[in-house]
C-alpha cells in the first residue's frame, strides 16, 4: 500500500510539475506579448519625436530659405537699372531668372 501511495503521489507530482510549467509557459508568453507592444509603442514614439525635430528644422531652414531670396531677388531688381554692359537678351534672361525666384517664394 505504501508503494501504491508513493507511486500515486508521484504521478500526481509529475501531472502536477507538468501543469505547472504549461501555466507558466502561457503566462510568459504573454508577458512577452505586452513586453513586445510596449516596445513597438516606445520605438514609434521615438520615431515620431524625431520626425517632428527634424520637421522643425527644416521649417526653419525653409524660411530662412526664403527670405534669403526675397532679400536677394530686391537686390537684383535695385541693381540692375545701373548695371551696364549687358545685351538685352542677357538682361531678360536675368530679369526672368529674378522673377522666378520671386513666384518660387
Amino acid at each position: 500500500m505504501f508503494v501504491e501511495l508513493l507511486v500515486a503521489g508521484g504521478g500526481g507530482a509529475v501531472i502536477g510539475g507538468i501543469v505547472t510549467k504549461v501555466v507558466e509557459y502561457i503566462l510568459s508568453r504573454e508577458t512577452r506579448r505586452v513586453d513586445s507592444a510596449q516596445a513597438v509603442t516606445d520605438m514609434t514614439i521615438d520615431v515620431l519625436r524625431a520626425v517632428a525635430a527634424m520637421n522643425n528644422e527644416l521649417q526653419t531652414q525653409i524660411a530662412q530659405l526664403r527670405q534669403a531670396i526675397i532679400v536677394l531677388t530686391d537686390a537684383v531688381d535695385e541693381i540692375l537699372p545701373h548695371v551696364t554692359g549687358l545685351s538685352e537678351e542677357q538682361r531678360t534672361r536675368l530679369q526672368e531668372a529674378n522673377n522666378a525666384a520671386k513666384m518660387s517664394v
